[in-house]
């Protein structure tokens, strides 16, 4: 039985990215929080570009980044430039912002007894905030960002032009718009990790896409097309398989 390269996590794909020789030269991380485990882990050489406009975790942020070459800015990424109100959301009951959403007009507890803030923020494109972050090429684009991933897409046709990588959480309502709209950029699917299921059916996880001159370049990319099929790597995964 051979011993299976990597699990359907998010970190053990970024890991075989980097061994399949795909470029990253900087990590633009948006949707924050706490911070990003798997990138920190994965690319601790790169610079990482840190978007978040909820400042309630900041300092926790800089701690977890403090061995890191990082830069956080306090900003909310739309597919236009000006100014929105953040809506912080508690989920877990804790009366703290577990999740957050952008919208052009504030809203209340009233509207939504899980809202616990409402916040005016600075919103741009990121398209808008690349040539003063002299970042690195090619990128890693990494969002997660409660709802307007669309639209930050919409905002980001020349930094996508860029990338080498993007990482997108989808669910189960909007992994094919999501995919779509990345793959209109040039992307090919690579990956599909962190599978949450909710009731037994499938409800979240995180999808990964590489640019498609990237896979076309790099035959370890696509070893069913240009490799002689060898069974010993062919892993499906499952429980039995992983000896859970």
């Amino acid at each position: 039985m051979p011993i299976p390269e990597r699990l359907p996590e998010v970190t053990d794909s970024l890991r075989a990215l980097r061994a399949l020789g795909v470029p990253v030269e900087c990590v633009l991380d948006v949707g924050i929080l706490h911070g990003t485990a798997g990138l920190m882990q994965v690319f601790p050489d790169v610079k990482h570009h840190l978007f978040e406009p909820v400042d309630n975790y900041f300092d926790i942020i800089h701690k977890a980044y403090n061995k890191l070459d990082y830069e956080l800015h306090q900003v909310a990424l739309s597919d236009s430039d000006g100014s929105a109100w953040q809506i912080g959301i508690c989920r877990d009951g804790t009366g703290q912002v577990t999740h957050s959403q952008l919208r052009d007009e504030p809203q209340s507890a009233d509207d939504d007894p899980a809202i616990v803030s409402c916040t005016q923020v600075k919103k741009a494109r990121l398209d808008s905030l690349l040539d003063d972050l002299g970042a690195a090429t090619p990128y890693l684009l990494k969002l997660d960002v409660d709802g307007i991933e669309l639209q930050i897409i919409e905002g980001a046709a020349r930094t996508l032009r860029d990338a080498s990588v993007v990482v997108i959480e989808v669910t189960n309502q909007t992994f094919l718009p999501r995919a779509n709209a990345v793959a209109q950029h040039g992307f090919s699917f690579f990956d599909l990790v962190d599978l949450t299921y909710y009731c037994g059916t499938f409800y979240q996880g995180d999808a990964i896409f590489i640019r498609d001159d990237i896979v076309a370049s790099l035959d370890a990319l696509r070893p069913m097309q240009v490799k002689p099929f060898d069974q010993s790597q062919w892993f499906p995964v499952s429980y039995k398989v992983l000896g859970v």
